[in-house]
């Protein structure tokens, strides 16, 4: 897996755990 791929799967996470909780404490600043 390449490193701009892991973070793209990163990022993804990201915005899908923020549009599931929908709180700031899981905001990665976005």
């Amino acid at each position: 897996i390449y490193p701009t791929n892991m973070k793209l799967l990163l990022i993804i996470l990201g915005l899908t755990i923020h549009g599931i909780n929908c709180s700031p404490k899981y905001d990665l600043g976005g």
